[in-house]
Order: C-alpha cells, then sequence, then structure tokens
C-alpha cells in the first residue's frame, strides 16, 4: 500500500494516479530526500512519521523545528512522537561547538 504523495490517502497500488484524488501517488520525480522526510511529518501512519523525526533530525534538518514542536505540544498525537520530536528539538535547537560561541567568549 502507498500513501498519496498529494493527499495522504491509501492506495493499493505504489504507482500511476490516486484513486482519491487523482494526483499521482510517488511524489514528483528528483524530489530530495529531506523534502519526502518533511512530508511524511504528516503522513496519517505514527510510526513514519516517527521515522520522519529520526531522519530529519540525524540530517539536522531545522525546517523541521515548527511540526516537532507541534508534536511536543500535542498530547493527542502520542507520547512516542512527542518523545522523538522533544528529542530531536534539542539536538536542533541546542548550540553546537561550531556555533560560534567560543570567538564571541574570547572577544
Amino acid at each position: 500500500m502507498a500513501y498519496c504523495w498529494y493527499c495522504y490517502q491509501p492506495n493499493d497500488h505504489d504507482d500511476g494516479d490516486c484513486d482519491v484524488c487523482g494526483h499521482p501517488v510517488l511524489p514528483p520525480p528528483a524530489t530530495p530526500a529531506a523534502d519526502i522526510e518533511l512530508w511524511a511529518l504528516s503522513h496519517p501512519d505514527l510510526d513514519r512519521r516517527i521515522a520522519a523525526v529520526r531522519w530529519l533530525g540525524d540530517h539536522h534538518d531545522t525546517r523541521a523545528v515548527q511540526a516537532l514542536r507541534q508534536f511536543v505540544e500535542d498530547p493527542v498525537l502520542g507520547p512516542d512522537l512527542a518523545a522523538a520530536a522533544a528529542q530531536v528539538l534539542t539536538e536542533l535547537t541546542v548550540p553546537g561547538p561550531d556555533c560560534g560561541l567560543r570567538s564571541a567568549r574570547r572577544g
């Protein structure tokens, strides 16, 4: 089963047009992996959302920060998603060793 790139509705086929909205089921050709993972933050399958959260964190993609904050603040989405989002948010928003703070302290 594949979820439509445009409407997130499940389809029993992995290619062609969506049975619900008529758009292609798959993302446009050459869509960057990061954009696919950003898309997956709204996926109806919770495990897919969690996988996307972790992937985006591993790749330090700060475009996910707003969605991650929503996952942490909305308890209805579930504790596993909130915990994964909180962990990634911490990693994305805490300054790392190369953030320029050392040079600012010296000056």
